[in-house]
């Protein structure tokens, strides 16, 4: 038995095989060469898990232990701050930017657990 394949389908066969061919190698090589793909880094183990230095360790309690984060801000409210940024930092504190009671712009970290001021950087005028 002798199969007859249309010349055209045996063509076309032939062009997808070389398309496919042509498009695996330059996807390969755009990931290779290409300046502005840029290959994951992966951080070495120490690298992830460096120490907090600890004069930026604000509180060591469970999160579960922690102010929510609208009790805080309302604290702060109370307290005379304009809060415009707020944020957790070193998996210990909150950061806040604004201004504090006497309008003057700062950052400022907090303990979470118990809203107790850490340390604050005033802006120069």
């Amino acid at each position: 038995m002798t199969i007859h394949i249309h010349r055209g389908y045996q063509l076309q066969s032939i062009f997808l095989t070389i398309g496919m061919i042509v498009l695996q190698t330059s996807n390969a090589w755009a990931q290779v060469n290409h300046p502005a793909i840029k290959k994951p880094v992966i951080a070495s183990s120490a690298q992830q898990q460096a120490p907090i230095p600890a004069n930026k360790i604000c509180t060591k309690a469970a999160k579960a232990d922690w102010l929510s984060e609208e009790e805080f801000l309302l604290l702060m409210k109370h307290r005379g701050y304009t809060i415009q940024n707020f944020k957790v930092v070193y998996e210990s504190c909150y950061e806040v930017y604004g201004f504090d009671k006497d309008k003057r712009i700062v950052e400022a970290y907090f303990n979470p657990q118990n809203a107790k001021l850490n340390r604050q950087n005033f802006a120069a005028n």
